[in-house]
């Protein structure tokens, strides 16, 4: 309300803005944010310690990067879109592992080999 409506609070701050982030949307900006770092920065820290770079330091790079440029809106949506690709991920090698999991199920405990001299042998 502070900003003159929703649709005005939201994409207006930042570089070439000359007017403050309303503290309510900022409030907001910043949970978003922290709800979506949790899932990252410790293995970006570690990246970045071991000088070995990968996605989750690209990612917390990306997100500092647009705070400092004072575009909340663009480092919420950064943290939110990644944290969900996570989490999607997850699920989805979850998913996989039931699979393979319901696969190694279905073969049976014993097999009968056959031995090039042409005798039968038990294999478990």
């Amino acid at each position: 309300m502070l900003a003159g409506g929703v649709l005005q609070a939201f994409g207006r701050e930042g570089v070439g803005h000359n007017h403050a982030v309303p503290i309510g949307s900022l409030v907001l900006y910043l949970i978003g944010i922290a709800a979506g770092l949790r899932f990252v920065i410790h293995k970006a820290w570690v990246s970045a310690v071991r000088l070995r770079p990968d996605m989750n330091l690209l990612m917390a790079v990306a997100i500092i990067g647009a705070i400092a440029l004072g575009e909340w809106f663009e480092a919420s949506s950064v943290a939110f879109l990644f944290a969900l690709s996570l989490a999607l991920e997850a699920w989805s090698i979850g998913r996989a592992r039931r699979a393979v999991a319901a696969l190694l199920d279905l073969s049976p405990p014993t097999a009968r080999v056959k031995l090039p001299s042409g005798d039968r042998g038990h294999s478990h």
